[in-house]
């Protein structure tokens, strides 16, 4: 459905994308994920139509946008901030973009309440928005770009500035709204558990290039760079030499991942290391441990009957050799 190629941007001569190549499919929620700063908005912007001054090509349903304008691209756009009327009411803000399409008032109320029922603030259409709450200006910042039927649906950041109860929900909803509708969809975040939870696809970018994209399972369970696994919290990074004596196939003098999930703790193991640091989850311990190389790794550990663990123990690891993965830099 979008076909991006080649896309490059930068500002004062300061790279912000470089030749960026990505596809969407028609019914697909891709999340470009990254920190701030990796080129994920600008992107978007660039989608958008909100952004002119770049170099390569945005095709959408095989057609170039390059010369297409803002509301000619029929593409619904969901902000941090909500972008709402403070004047207007519920009812009012979703039925603005109608209004100013031309749409009779009739098929518009109609349509208004069918998004606002989508989204569950049905009940809320006379409320002054300003007596909403976060989540709830959210669902009208939603209904509102939901309300034109865009062919594509481009959300920045969007449960960015709701606290972290409020936003594990809301972000479940959020993909279940867009599903049901059968919509395709650009999420933008920095936050990964996030992403997890909404995408079909996660493109990874970092100093304006694609690290990696894949399903959120696909990056979890084999990252392909330090970068990445580190930037998903991944961090048991060692050197082969590390592994002396694991029995592991590994041909690289480059970083190594020890998956979490391959990492634990066996009266066999094979690799010693000393308990550097414990926080009790109630049903799991997150242990750092320590290796004689001196490089660390952390890992869960399952809270069971009689398990007794102590900072400066001594413990042996065993480790899955399916879950050591080889990394570029």
């Amino acid at each position: 459905m979008l076909t991006i190629t080649n896309v490059s941007q930068r500002y004062d001569e300061q790279p912000v994308l470089n030749d960026i190549d990505l596809t969407v499919q028609r019914g697909e929620i891709l999340c470009l994920l990254g920190e701030s700063g990796s080129g994920k908005t600008t992107l978007l912007r660039i989608i958008a139509g909100l952004e002119t001054d770049y170099s390569g090509a945005v095709e959408f349903e095989d057609q170039s946008l390059r010369s297409v304008p803002v509301h000619q691209r029929n593409m619904g756009m969901v902000f941090q901030d909500f972008a709402l009327f403070p004047h207007m009411n519920v009812q009012q803000n979703v039925a603005f973009g109608l209004r100013m399409a031309g749409m009779p008032r009739k098929q518009r109320d109609k349509r208004v309440a069918e998004v606002l029922e989508l989204v569950g603030m049905e009940t809320f259409a006379q409320r002054d928005v300003g007596q909403l709450s976060g989540g709830e200006q959210q669902r009208v910042a939603l209904a509102r770009s939901l309300a034109p039927e865009p062919a594509l649906l481009l959300l920045d950041e969007p449960l960015g500035a709701l606290d972290a109860g409020l936003k594990e929900r809301l972000v479940v909803e959020l993909r279940q709204i867009i599903k049901r509708v059968g919509l395709t969809a650009i999420y933008v975040t920095h936050d990964q558990t996030e992403a997890y939870a909404i995408a079909d696809r996660i493109a990874i970018l970092h100093d304006g290039q694609l690290a990696q994209i894949d399903t959120p399972q696909a990056l979890y369970q084999r990252p392909q760079t330090a970068y990445v696994a580190q930037f998903l919290g991944l961090g048991n990074i060692v050197t082969a030499a590390a592994l002396h004596g694991l029995d592991a196939d590994v041909g690289t003098d480059g970083p190594l991942l020890l998956h979490p999930l391959g990492v634990s703790i066996a009266e066999s193991g094979t690799l010693s290391a000393t308990v550097t640091a414990l926080a009790y989850r109630g049903d799991h311990y997150r242990v750092t441990a320590e290796l004689s190389s001196g490089e660390r790794l952390r890992f869960k550990h399952d809270v069971t009957p009689g398990t007794v663990l102590e900072q400066g123990q001594g413990i042996r690891l065993h480790i899955d050799p399916e879950q050591v993965i080889e990394l570029t830099h």
